[in-house]
């Protein structure tokens, strides 16, 4: 059926509109191009309708920029309802100190940089701010995601290293995404790719049966077919990633002059050199991977991109005061010696 938001195209100035943007994006020194006079309605009607149009092409996704949060899920409705395979990307909140948090943020971040990855995305709605945040190379990502299925040979103890690898969290009874149980030939997982977790059986290092099972019975429903799997947080700690922050954390100690200050960093480098869950690992970003990277790396593998960019000056707004709230933050604990300047870098 027919959507109603097409009755746009039957407007002249929306061909040449299109028209106008597909010609920018073939220059070599493409001009930013303002369109103005639309309603709220009228607003939707366009993104839904150039998303698709442009989808099929250049075969690259559309990235919307949009204020704030509120502004965001108002869109990203609006381009559902009119059937545009559209994501939102949502900011994250850095844990910069040494306590539990929810990755659930970061997991659906890294959901849509894998659509991304893999051309199922017609459409990306975020704010300036969530963009610029620092989050894993395109690369590493795509190297880290893979598929498991029935007789894959693997044993239970390297299924659970690659978990590990991925960010997954280790825990006694699975029972959110991101997380996984091993009980000697049994693995118990949930991906984010699943709405529900999965039961992995071996015979002996092959994959013998995978079943989803209900968390709270723990009772088996459905047959598992190849299971996906992408990394389970934004912050993977490599072993040469640990060597980093492990110099870097021996430097703040040897020029620390509080003795509070002094054991924080003691009692990081003790779970750096453990190998241990490193709830403060945001701290370190900087130094964390090779290469910074960003939401806006993996829009360049397309080469030009479409941006639309709603409410210039709101969006000016927004993250100029994300960005000093955030230096703030950081200007702090450089200053108190709790970071080195080069590993607190978290945007662009």
């Amino acid at each position: 059926m027919k959507r109603l938001s097409g009755l746009i195209r039957y407007d002249r100035e929306f061909s040449a509109s299109l028209d106008l943007i597909g010609e920018q994006m073939k220059v070599k020194n493409p001009k930013p191009i303002v369109i103005n006079g639309l309603t709220a309605g009228a607003c939707s009607a366009y993104l839904s309708e150039a998303a698709d149009e442009l989808k099929r092409n250049s075969r690259a996704p559309v990235l919307i920029i949009v204020r704030d949060d509120s502004e965001r899920e108002k869109v990203l409705s609006s381009l559902l309802a009119d059937g545009i395979k559209a994501f939102e990307y949502k900011p994250r909140d850095f844990v910069f100190h040494n306590i539990s948090a929810s990755h659930d943020t970061e997991r659906e971040r890294l959901s849509v940089l894998s659509a991304l990855i893999c051309g199922e995305c017609d459409a990306v709605v975020t704010t300036p701010s969530a963009a610029l945040q620092r989050t894993v190379p395109e690369e590493l990502l795509m190297t880290l995601t893979t598929s498991i299925e029935c007789g894959d040979e693997v044993s239970p103890e390297e299924l659970a290293e690659r978990l590990v690898t991925l960010g997954f969290a280790r825990v006694d009874m699975v029972d959110g995404a991101g997380q996984f149980a091993q009980r000697g030939g049994i693995v118990d997982l949930w991906s984010n790719a699943d709405s529900d977790p999965v039961r992995i059986e071996f015979f002996g290092d092959e994959i013998d049966r995978m079943m989803y099972f209900d968390p709270v019975s723990q009772r088996s429903t459905v047959t598992a077919g190849a299971l996906s799997l992408i990394p389970a947080s934004e912050v993977l700690v490599s072993s040469d990633a640990r060597e980093r922050m492990l110099a870097a954390v021996n430097s703040l100690i040897k020029k620390s002059g509080s003795e509070e200050i002094s054991m924080k960093l003691t009692a990081e480098k003790s779970a750096i050199e453990a190998i241990l869950p490193l709830n403060f690992r945001d701290k370190y970003l900087g130094i964390i991977y090779d290469e910074p990277a960003n939401l806006f790396d993996y829009f360049s593998t397309y080469g030009r991109c479409a941006v639309f960019i709603l409410d210039t000056n709101g969006i000016k707004e927004e993250m100029k005061n994300k960005i000093e709230s955030i230096s703030s933050e950081r200007t702090s604990m450089i200053e108190m010696g709790l970071v080195t300047e080069r590993a607190a870098s978290y945007i662009g």
